[in-house]
């Protein structure tokens, strides 16, 4: 490919902010199913949910995003006794910090992205939680995949990669990250590969599948 030489650019003076403000002014709490809340961690916890402080200045993940909400919707309708999982594309922690919270004591949190990880880690310490595995890694260079619910909100091509590993695997998944119109691609992979859909999600132009 030929390289684009750029002949006219120009300089722009930015206006210093407080930036650290502008987030406040715009990070407001969120409420799933009326039961877990999503604050950051200037906010009073509000006693009537379950909830998650973080830090979304580097915004990895603050639920504000329709599959990391929908993928909290299907945790809440999951049964979780004496249950283990991997937390894939695990960003901020969120979905490993409530599936701590809701009782899960063996957790595999993955990110294949090593600049979200004092982010993580500073996200666990909000919440009191010292004991989450995390991992930079690419989720689709595990070999074994041995634990009771799989999580995977990623892009759909890592999904694919995903899936097919996962033909001979028992385990409950989540995926989330697809477009309602990549559905029916996403579900006919699951079927080739022994997975049966069984409840579907959907929040504006994205989908999150359960599968088992």
């Amino acid at each position: 490919n030929e390289k684009k030489i750029i002949k006219n650019w120009m300089w722009n003076d930015i206006v210093e902010k407080n930036w650290n403000k502008k987030c406040k002014d715009f990070f407001k709490p969120v409420t799933i199913n009326n039961k877990i809340q999503i604050i950051p961690f200037w906010e009073e916890t509000n006693q009537d949910y379950l909830t998650i402080k973080i830090n979304p200045a580097l915004a990895f993940g603050t639920g504000h995003h329709e599959t990391t909400y929908m993928m909290i919707q299907a945790i809440l309708d999951l049964n979780l006794d004496n249950m283990s999982a991997i937390d894939i594309g695990t960003g901020s922690g969120i979905l490993s910090i409530l599936l701590r919270k809701m009782g899960i004591i063996k957790i595999l949190a993955i990110d294949n992205d090593s600049l979200v990880e004092s982010n993580f880690y500073e996200n666990l310490k909000l919440n009191n939680i010292k004991d989450i595995n995390f991992k930079i890694i690419d989720c689709c260079k595990i070999k074994e995949f041995d634990y009771d619910i799989i999580l995977a909100n990623i892009n759909r091509e890592v999904l694919i990669e995903l899936i097919q590993k996962l033909k001979n695997n028992k385990s409950l998944i989540v995926l989330s990250g697809i477009l309602i119109e990549d559905e029916p691609v996403i579900e006919s992979i699951l079927l080739n590969n022994n997975k049966k859909v069984f409840k579907k999600y959907r929040k504006n132009e994205w989908s999150c599948i359960v599968a088992e």
